[in-house]
């Protein structure tokens, strides 16, 4: 009996499907994100400047950075048509 080498790219993309904020578990129906009281965990990539400026805007009104983000994409999605 052969020995198969094991289908390494099938494993990693299993593991990145099974992320908290995959796009795969954003369609499913049964989605397992990671929850926090009523809001939803992901994981977000800023670059060190915008992220500095995120920081500095946020300190300057007393709020976390996370409400900061929060305000900001909601003010953003009112001014869509």
């Amino acid at each position: 009996m052969a020995i198969k080498p094991a289908n390494k790219r099938s494993a990693v993309e299993a593991f990145l499907g099974a992320a908290p904020d995959s796009q795969s578990l954003a369609e499913s129906p049964n989605r397992r994100g990671v929850r926090r009281g009523r809001r939803e965990q992901i994981t977000l990539t800023l670059p060190p400047g915008v992220l500095a400026s995120i920081d500095a805007r946020a300190k300057q009104l007393g709020i976390s950075r996370a409400a900061f983000i929060v305000q900001s994409a909601v003010r953003a999605l009112e001014k869509e048509p």
